[in-house]
């Protein structure tokens, strides 16, 4: 059986397979880029998120983009069973090796077009820095979200707060996003909403019953249920 590891102990696995991901077209340094940004900024909220589900009696979880799979490995050591949800086919990210030695299941899938197919429920879904990302009004994929979450379930959500990210981004309320049947082409920024406490605590109340703030900056996390 796996010893428990701390959140240093999952990045220093997931440094490792970092190396085995694939190279895209338009990305040198790809297999950098793990050690060389994406693990500090995991700081900003991973921590949070651990703090917060360490300890908790192990279920079924689900990570709706899971980045390069770091609490893939920080749950299943502590008893989950571990699935990951992302669009990036196998190798993007996630690699693999990874999810052989995690363990963890993989559904290549858009949280934005549905549930998981004849998916079990899920005690625990992360979906941390996605809803940001989103190209779809986001309402509608937490609804998604929520179709999947066990009864007593939970989902732990997090997104950028615009007051310590200011940047580029093509809307400033989520109700602005077009739907997907709208005809509108898919938003080409990176970044297609940004998110202040109160907006995010809209939008979450929109979709779930109960919403609690666990962090608000400079990443504002939330639980639902």
């Amino acid at each position: 059986m796996r010893n428990t590891l701390t959140l240093a102990d999952a990045e220093d696995l997931v440094e490792q397979y970092a190396q085995g991901v694939d190279e895209m077209e338009g990305y040198p340094g790809r297999r950098d880029y793990f050690r060389d940004l994406y693990r500090g900024w995991q700081q900003a909220y991973l921590p949070r998120v651990c703090e917060l589900l360490d300890g908790e009696a192990p279920g079924r979880s689900l990570d709706v983009g899971p980045g390069w799979g770091t609490m893939l490995f920080w749950l299943a050591s502590r008893g989950w069973n571990v699935s990951a949800c992302d669009i990036m086919p196998i190798g993007g990210f996630v690699t693999h090796e990874l999810l052989r030695d995690a363990p963890a299941a993989y559904h290549r899938h858009n949280i934005e077009h549905g549930p998981l197919p004849s998916s079990p429920h899920f005690d625990l879904i992360l979906m941390t820095q996605v809803v940001g990302h989103l190209k779809w009004r986001p309402d509608q994929a937490l609804r998604n979200v929520r179709a999947m979450l066990a009864p007593g379930g939970r989902a732990v959500i997090s997104v950028l707060n615009v007051e310590h990210f200011p940047g580029e981004y093509s809307h400033t309320d989520w109700r602005q996003v077009p739907t997907r049947d709208s005809g509108a082409d898919p938003d080409p920024l990176m970044n297609v909403c940004c998110y202040t406490v109160e907006q995010f605590g809209d939008l979450l109340g929109s979709v779930f019953g109960g919403v609690e703030y666990v962090q608000t900056e400079p990443v504002i996390i939330a639980v639902c249920r």
